[in-house]
């Protein structure tokens, strides 16, 4: 079995108005978190361990970049974080075609912090923030 490599995987915007997705430029690392907050199920006879079922997941990506600019695919990405809209995201594995999405779903856009190092290009990272439930999730 091969193992499946980062630098194989980009994510995609929807383009606003359209049917269409591009790809941001300046792509770092991609982080899918996913995760699950508990419910307690303790009760006195479970004694000194408590006992939990998962509750509903939560979901998010992480992208760091380094813009290339002027990319309408940023853009964009920066006019959902300013609106506070949602849109359809992708990831997609090399050759990135639209056969190749392996993760599909709305989400929102928040960017974070801006590295404005002395010695290195600037960078910013985004966090997107699962509005649904995604479409596909093959990751």
């Amino acid at each position: 079995m091969a193992k499946k490599l980062g630098n194989n995987l980009r994510l995609f915007v929807k383009a606003a108005g359209a049917e269409t997705f591009a790809q941001p430029q300046g792509q770092g690392n991609l982080t899918i978190n996913r995760s699950s907050s508990p419910i307690d199920l303790g009760t006195k006879d479970t004694g000194q361990y408590g006992a939990s079922a998962p509750g509903p997941k939560t979901l998010s990506l992480a992208q760091s970049f380094i813009p290339d600019l002027p990319d309408t695919a940023y853009a964009r990405m920066k006019s959902l974080d300013a609106s506070g809209d949602t849109t359809i995201y992708q990831v997609r594995e090399k050759p990135f075609a639209e056969d190749n999405v392996v993760f599909e779903c709305e989400m929102y856009t928040v960017f974070g912090n801006t590295d404005g190092n002395q010695n290195a290009a600037v960078g910013t990272s985004a966090t997107l923030n699962a509005a649904t439930a995604p479409t596909v999730d093959e990751i």
